[in-house]
């Protein structure tokens, strides 16, 4: 093809220029006629991409070119045209194409920026069935270089014979300056087209099971079928399984990773020696992924170490390469990976490890522990995330009261059992802010830890006692209320009041409780409440008695003999609903049996 070009296309400098930047200095996109053979779609999110696009498009038209017209067609000159245009727009707007090559796309940083999946014109497949795994065309690639590049790309378009060399062997012999090629070995059967006859006898004997030679195409993704069919598990063989649970659980296997890692980061370290960065990378990242595992997180710190520690030579691209691996190291994809690992028994150790990697892989590890909270879906997660939470957040406690007051469900409880260990003192705020606000969301098992923590402390918690008997659950009421009966707690009866008069639905348990801790406390602020609520004089017919005020002062004055107490019972019984009546007449009974058995007990002391 060289000597056809040289021959009968037109001098370079006749050649179609590329539209460069305008008079304002902004680059415009060219105008690429790509010819009528090219159908891979335009691809590209941003300019750049756009750009390697119609390079890339091209290419793969100037290379199939040479399948449909003599090298002296005029067609050859407009494809050639084309792609220097192109090319020259690529290379003095953006950085170098390193491109990652699949099987039928080509990718730039990320984003697919060529797909063809007709394997007779796919630039991609004709790389990847020949092993090219990744392409860097830096933006310094000369015309001629360009040249040379499809020049080899076309002999793979034009068909192979068997005693040519394959695409990476053709790429590596042209010693390009400024192109870049990776490349990996393995076993590719030559398609079906070469009509390449392979002794199968022969082919069995290398596998060695009987078997036939893998089809063609056995390195490329499995295509859809079309049809969903019904999914069948083969049953393995236990002793099988149980080889690779040994192998996978044997401390060796990880052992000899970090000494190979060592060895392979030594050789390229070691100027003498030939080994690149690239050709260990990935390598590392497989051994990286390996060690991502929650009861590996110790081994994986090793290899941060190990990378960390090493020289390279001190060629700032391979220090480069390096940098970026640990970034994938030390970030939030490889704690989710960690933690979602972690075996449901743990060490010390291992709790000690994850706070490193937190440390490495966020300049606020707080807010990775708490991600850890949240996403965390057992027990075993919940408490390593606890126990980070408490390391992390011991200068951060306002914070910590910030979350665990809009925190729900476990999330919240774990919070407030991590306050209840830093800063008892900030349950308090944390009890205030809840009952307070008078949120109606609150969750019982929150505030029930709460009580939890504070159970046993001093009488400077009886405040957050107090208020925890005003929230909304009953349950919460009653476990804060027992740790304040029976004891002189200022307040107290007050909240017994309020309790009543704001109608908030007391259970019979409660009115029973309650009413039986106001007589405690006092009898003749028991007998001025009553006063206050019920209506005097037997005649009146108003009804106005709230149901939590009739029945907590009733549950009270049923436990008090005397004639007082049957009077204002007798009153209550006029002043309450019809529905309620009932209740208290069996007050007044409970209450008629306490003053008989009281005056017994008075004649038999008088005897």
């Amino acid at each position: 093809m060289a000597d056809n070009e040289s021959s009968e296309s037109k001098p370079e400098e006749e050649l179609e220029t590329p539209a460069g930047p305008d008079s304002a200095g902004n680059a415009e996109e060219p105008s690429i006629p790509l010819g009528p053979e090219d159908a891979s779609p335009e691809l590209g999110e941003d300019e750049q991409q756009l750009a390697a696009n119609k390079f890339l498009r091209s290419l793969a038209t100037a290379g199939r070119s040479f399948l449909l017209y003599d090298t002296r067609n005029d067609a050859i000159h407009g494809f050639l045209n084309s792609l220097k245009s192109s090319w020259e727009f690529y290379a003095e707007n953006f950085e170098s194409m390193n491109l990652e090559v699949r099987a039928f796309e080509l990718v730039l940083d990320g984003n697919v920026v060529y797909l063809e999946r007709d394997r007779e014109r796919s630039l991609a497949f004709k790389l990847y069935r020949d092993g090219v795994n990744g392409l860097n065309i830096r933006t310094s690639t000369t015309w001629d270089e360009i040249i040379r590049l499809l020049e080899i790309l076309s002999i793979r378009y034009v068909g192979v014979r068997l005693e040519e060399d394959d695409i990476v062997t053709l790429l590596w012999k042209a010693k390009f300056n400024s192109i870049e090629v990776h490349a990996v070995e393995g076993y590719i059967e030559l398609e079906e087209e070469t009509q390449m006859v392979v002794d199968e006898e022969i082919m069995s004997q290398i596998y060695d099971d009987g078997s036939f030679p893998y089809p063609w195409d056995f390195d490329l993704p499995i295509e859809p079928s079309g049809e969903d069919g019904p999914v069948r598990y083969k049953e393995l063989d236990l002793d099988d399984l149980a080889s690779l649970r040994q192998e996978l659980d044997s401390s060796k296997i990880v052992d000899d990773c970090l000494k190979l890692v060592r060895r392979l980061l030594d050789l390229v370290s070691d100027p003498t020696d030939p080994l690149e960065f690239e050709a260990i990378k990935d390598f590392l990242e497989e051994t990286r992924h390996f060690l991502s595992h929650g009861e590996r997180i110790g081994d994986l710190l090793d290899l941060l170490e190990i990378l960390e520690l090493a020289a390279l030579g001190g060629n700032e691209d391979y220090l480069d390469q390096r940098d970026a691996l640990l970034g994938r190291i030390c970030n939030i994809d490889t704690v989710r990976r960690c933690v979602r690992t972690l075996g449901m028994e743990g060490s010390e150790s291992e709790v000690e490890s994850m706070a490193t990697l937190l440390s490495r892989s966020s300049p606020n590890p707080l807010d990775l522990a708490m991600l850890m909270l949240a996403e965390a879906t057992d027990m075993r997660q919940r408490n390593v995330a606890r126990l980070l939470i408490e390391r992390f957040g011991t200068n951060s406690i306002p914070d910590l009261v910030n979350r665990a007051y809009d925190a729900r469900g476990e999330e919240a409880y774990e919070l407030v059992r991590v306050l209840g260990q830093l800063s008892p003192d900030s349950l308090k705020e944390v009890a205030a802010r809840c009952v307070g606000d008078g949120d109606p969301g609150m969750a019982e098992r929150l505030t029930t830890e709460l009580l939890n923590q504070i159970e046993g402390m001093s009488g400077d918690m009886d405040m957050t006692r107090l208020q925890c008997m005003q929230a909304n659950d009953e349950s919460v009421r009653i476990k804060a209320f027992e740790q304040l009966e029976g004891r002189e707690i200022f307040g107290l009866f007050a909240v017994l009041v309020k309790l009543a008069t704001s109608n908030a639905g007391l259970s019979p348990e409660e009115r029973k409780k309650y009413g039986q801790e106001m007589v405690r406390i006092s009898l003749s602020r028991t007998f001025s409440t009553a006063e206050k609520w019920i209506p005097a004089g037997l005649i009146q017919r108003v009804k106005n008695v709230p149901d939590d005020q009739a029945l907590l002062i009733a549950a009270a004055l049923e436990h008090v003999p005397g004639e007082r107490s049957a009077t204002f019972l007798k009153q209550l019984h006029k002043s309450v609903r019809s529905g309620l009546k009932k209740e208290i007449q069996l007050c007044q009974q409970r209450q008629w049996m306490a003053r008989t058995e009281s005056a017994e007990s008075a004649e038999v002391s008088d005897e």
